[in-house]
């Protein structure tokens, strides 16, 4: 499609994690939590990150994981 719904989640699949996410990961620490997940757990994360339909709420969704991730929790 024209539109790019094809090829959305293309990434996701890939385990590629885009780069504000990534930085929203503020320390090695976190990092390697997020790392620790599994696979599910991350690729379920990428998908809501990536499925945000606006700029305020992806940014927030990216705030969430990564605040949940840093304390050691599951996000999504």
């Amino acid at each position: 499609m024209a539109d790019g719904s094809w090829t959305l989640l293309d990434d996701v699949e890939a385990g590629i994690v885009p780069d504000d996410l990534a930085a929203a990961f503020d320390d090695r620490e976190a990092w390697d939590q997020w790392a620790a997940l599994p696979w599910s757990t991350r690729r379920a994360t990428l998908e809501w990150v990536m499925t945000a339909r606006r700029a305020p709420t992806r940014a927030r969704r990216i705030e969430q994981a990564a605040a949940i991730t840093s304390e050691g929790g599951r996000p999504r």
